[in-house]
């Protein structure tokens, strides 16, 4: 019994059997008491409550489907199972009307839902491309499949729809950025390059690959343009170091022919480093041009301690000052010249110039020297022994002691300057001593060998002194 009371009652509630009831059973009945008598109660059949909850399935499957046309979205599918849902209906099927108006209803949403997930993403593609081409940027790839996209779109397959155009927009930012860091490693390459043509460096290797980085850039492949770019800009410093070794080389060299100095072997070796660089191959350019730097003034001061060795030897010559020894080791300086050993032909020279100067070596020039090729110290001490002879074996008479007193008196006063000249040139000869100690050393240092017998020997000459 189900009984209807107080305020529900003539509210035109309508009554019907509980849902769970098959259809063939019976209705149980049902009771209207009180109040609720004859206030527009109405019973409702089971056929009539399955018809109405099927009618109210098509109609929303309807609406659903009408949203969806209204998008302009193909809703073939979900209008597919409307119609049967309809006809069941017409044929009184209530209850396969309502599961076939459900699955229209459901279809329909789906469809709607794939659809505007879909052509979200293919808006969001387009504006991805549109952002490319307005950067200028080749948006061909990108553009295929958006196209692709929006044709499965029109056909209805939405799902491939979203695949292509998720696709596309990828496709859209990744093309843009490569163009962007292509475009930034260009640049980056283009700055490097005019730093270089400033400096004056044949940039033409870095050039040439700049140019096939545009050429690929604007041919829409980015990451060719990119890595052709980054290749020049990494070249570019290997390029600049050594353009710039080799004007240095070529200036120190330019610079050091008003000497008048032979610079064949600098010249030699600074047109291998022009070949190498002209090669490509920069980094023997460098290393080449460097060596040229570092030789060539070596070979003036080599070259310049010839000239004056030579100088000082034909000066001497034409003065009577010949020294057989000083030629020797001038022809053995400029041999070595010419045979590129300028750490040896220096010293050689040095010596033979300081030879031919003062050619018994005691510190006095030839021409200051009263016994040039005699070392004055034997002078001295033998004139000083013969003196004191003559004082002691002559027998001298009363008469010439006074005179002789005076010979011996001068005699003392000439041993006493002899003395002090022997002490003022013994120093003036230390002094020369240590200047040619300093020499050898800055000779040594710079790798210069084979001068230890000569002083050793200038040494032992300076201790019998």
């Amino acid at each position: 019994r189900i009984i209807v009371e107080g305020a529900a009652a003539g509210k035109g509630i309508a009554l019907a059997p509980p849902p769970q009831l098959a259809l063939h059973q019976a209705a149980p009945r049902i009771i209207v008491e009180g109040a609720a008598a004859g206030k527009g109660l109405r019973l409702v059949s089971p056929d009539e409550v399955m018809a109405q909850s099927a009618f109210q399935q098509i109609n929303q499957a309807r609406e659903a489907i009408a949203g969806g046309v209204a998008e302009g979205i193909n809703m073939a599918a979900a209008e597919a199972l409307l119609s049967p849902a309809e006809q069941a209906w017409e044929a009184a099927d209530y209850g396969r009307a309502r599961s076939l108006a459900e699955r229209a209803k459901a279809a329909a949403q789906q469809t709607i839902q794939d659809a505007e997930s879909a052509l979200q993403q293919i808006n969001e593609a387009r504006e991805a491309i549109a952002a490319g081409v307005a950067e200028r940027v080749d948006m061909a790839a990108a553009e295929d499949l958006l196209s692709q996209a929006e044709e499965a779109w029109e056909a209805a397959d939405y799902g491939r729809a979203r695949s292509l155009a998720e696709r596309a927009k990828a496709a859209a930012q990744q093309t843009i950025q490569d163009a962007e860091s292509a475009l930034q490693q260009i640049n980056e390459a283009r700055e490097a390059i005019v730093a270089g043509v400033a400096e004056r460096v044949d940039m033409g290797a870095a050039e040439a690959l700049l140019s096939r980085a545009e050429e690929a850039f604007q041919g829409g492949d980015y990451e060719r343009a990119r890595e052709l770019a980054l290749q020049a800009k990494e070249l570019t410093p290997r390029i600049v170091q050594a353009g710039e070794a080799i004007h240095a080389a070529r200036a120190s060299v330019e610079q050091e022919r008003a000497r008048r100095i032979n610079l064949t072997s600098a010249e030699a070796l600074l047109s291998r480093a022009e070949e190498a660089f002209q090669g490509g191959d920069y980094e023997r350019a460098r290393e080449l041009a460097l060596q040229v730097k570092e030789l060539t003034p070596r070979i003036v001061q080599a070259g310049e301690a010839i000239h004056a060795a030579r100088a000082s030897v034909e000066q001497e010559r034409a003065k009577g000052f010949h020294s057989a020894r000083a030629e020797e080791l001038l022809a053995q300086a400029e041999k070595a010249f010419e045979d590129g050993e300028y750490q040896s032909a220096g010293p050689l020279a040095l010596r033979a110039r300081s030879i031919a100067l003062d050619i018994d070596g005691d510190g006095v020039r030839n021409e200051e020297d009263f016994a040039p090729t005699v070392h004055n110290t034997y002078i001295y001490i033998g004139g000083a022994a013969i003196l004191a002879s003559l004082a002691l074996v002559t027998p001298l008479a009363v008469r010439r002691r006074r005179k002789r007193r005076a010979d011996l008196e001068r005699a003392r006063q000439l041993e006493a300057e002899l003395k002090q000249r022997e002490a003022e040139e013994r120093a003036s000869y230390q002094a020369k001593i240590r200047e040619f100690e300093a020499q050898l050393k800055q000779w040594k240092d710079e790798g210069y060998v084979g001068l230890e017998e000569e002083m050793v020997q200038l040494k032992g000459q300076s201790s019998k002194g």
